[in-house]
């Protein structure tokens, strides 16, 4: 009986220790994140083992680099980044605003059911405290955005002078959903435009019938969704597949 309850003892010891330390390495995985910014100047990956990534700075993909976010990823946006002097400010929101810019390669594939997030880091600020993602001048066939969902930013996918390719995206609650500027074509299949505040897509110095004809879903002719001219919006809808109105 002595020898018994002994072994039971320690049995049962072993039984905490092994539970507690389930336990710690539990809430180790379950708080994990990892804060980002700067420059890539070489091939980065974000995993879900990472996630969430904190973006507290801009983060530039260089022209020599390529940056992989893998499914199920969660980006949360700080409305107030870190300054990096080495990198350009596009405009007044950029220099207080983080972003994504992308330069080089850059693949964000998530999975049907297991999207990727982009989103502001507190729902407490309200309304846009990100500037988005700017692919500027990129090359197109290392440029794809598909099954994310991206919130919360002033433009929440640029295209400068390139054609990157977004599809079955949720592109919601921004002040721009999607902006063309400098011949930028962004490419748009199955993707959800809507509740952008001041435009879904906008289109500035680039071909705007084109870019319409191949989104294939939520064109209006409304400025909700297009802020463009209303005689280049109708002649776009007609070549358009699926007019959702």
């Amino acid at each position: 009986m002595q020898n018994f309850t002994k072994t039971y003892t320690s049995g049962m010891n072993l039984f905490h220790m092994l539970c507690g330390l389930w336990l710690l390495l539990g809430a180790n995985n379950a708080y994990s994140e990892t804060r980002v910014h700067g420059i890539l100047s070489k091939d980065a990956k974000w995993t879900l083992d990472g996630s969430p990534y904190i973006l507290d700075g801009d983060v530039v993909v260089a022209g020599n680099a390529h940056l992989s976010i893998l499914a199920g990823v969660t980006v949360l946006c700080e409305p107030h980044p870190l300054r990096e002097t080495a990198i350009r400010q596009y405009d007044h929101l950029d220099s207080f605003s983080v972003a994504i810019k992308v330069e080089g390669g850059f693949d964000c594939v998530g999975k049907r059911e297991k999207r990727i997030v982009f989103q502001p880091a507190s729902a407490a600020t309200g309304g846009c405290s990100w500037y988005g993602i700017v692919f500027n001048k990129a090359p197109d066939h290392y440029a794809e955005i598909a099954y994310c969902d991206i919130t919360g930013a002033y433009y929440g996918v640029s295209a400068i002078g390139c054609g990157p390719l977004v599809r079955n995206c949720v592109i919601e609650q921004n002040n721009v959903g999607v902006n063309c500027l400098e011949n930028g074509d962004c490419r748009i299949y199955n993707c959800d435009i809507v509740r952008n505040s001041t435009a879904g897509i906008k289109v500035q110095s680039a071909e705007a019938r084109q870019l319409m004809a191949e989104a294939g879903a939520q064109v209006k002719k409304d400025s909700d969704v297009f802020k463009i001219p209303q005689k280049v919006a109708e002649k776009a809808l007609e070549t358009v597949p699926h007019v959702f109105t």
